[in-house]
């Protein structure tokens, strides 16, 4: 069982971060500067915070959108097999981003929010 997880789970990792790390080797005397500028502490939890607005503005943009097109009837099955071709492609995949959206931006946004109470909450646990 240990070689199946080693094999399957823990090898491609290890190899995806050595391919990363060779890639990444040449730009690493441009990149440094802006790494260590990155993980300072204030300047991580301040792009975090904005992450978090940005994400938050995103998901209420996408609830207001879905609330104002499924009031009009856009979302319903009815009016979106009405055409064929390209325009049903678009309406489907439109009403896929509309459903799954707001739960992809609560995600993203609960992700910064939950590092940095992992962060502060850490010493007390």
């Amino acid at each position: 069982m240990g070689f199946l997880f080693f094999t399957l789970l823990l090898l491609p990792a290890i190899l995806l971060y050595a391919l990363v790390a060779t890639l990444m080797e040449p730009f690493m005397p441009v990149l440094r500067p802006f790494l260590d500028w990155f993980t300072q502490p204030a300047v991580f939890y301040m792009v975090c915070k904005v992450m978090i607005v940005v994400n938050l503005l995103l998901f209420v943009v996408l609830l207001v959108v879905r609330f104002k097109w499924k009031r009009a009837g856009k979302l319903e099955w009815g009016y979106i097999h009405s055409v064929r071709g390209w325009p049903r492609l678009w309406r489907e995949l439109i009403r896929f981003v509309l459903f799954w959206g707001p739960f992809w931006e609560l995600a993203w946004a609960a992700i910064p929010y939950l590092w940095m109470l992992m962060e502060v909450a850490g010493p007390i646990l």
